[in-house]
């Protein structure tokens, strides 16, 4: 008889709320490590970015921050984490996914 595995993923919301005095920073968990994960403002280019480090500080990626679509998930950690994180504009929500796998 041979094994099977089941993926199941659990979803965790996180409301974006900006401040015009302070850079917006939440903890993410990603394939099981806590990173740190801030939306910086960019002057230049008008938009926020997303430093993520880890909990020593140490950057890992900076990213642009990219909203994604109703009914489409745009993981724009994609490449870095199995896991996924999302902003979803219309809701102005961070959405992380943790995925697990079981035999």
């Amino acid at each position: 008889m041979s094994g099977s595995t089941t993926t199941t993923s659990t979803v965790t919301y996180i409301p974006f709320q900006p401040s015009n005095t302070a850079n917006f920073s939440f903890t993410a968990t990603l394939d099981g490590d806590s990173y740190i994960v801030t939306a910086v403002w960019n002057l230049f280019s008008q938009r926020y970015y997303l430093n993520i480090t880890d909990v020593n500080q140490n950057l890992i990626v900076l990213i642009p921050m990219i909203s994604s679509a109703p009914g489409y998930n745009l993981n724009i950690v994609n490449g870095y984490f199995t896991d996924m994180l999302v902003f979803r504009g219309t809701t102005n929500n961070f959405e992380i996914t943790n995925y697990s796998t079981t035999s």
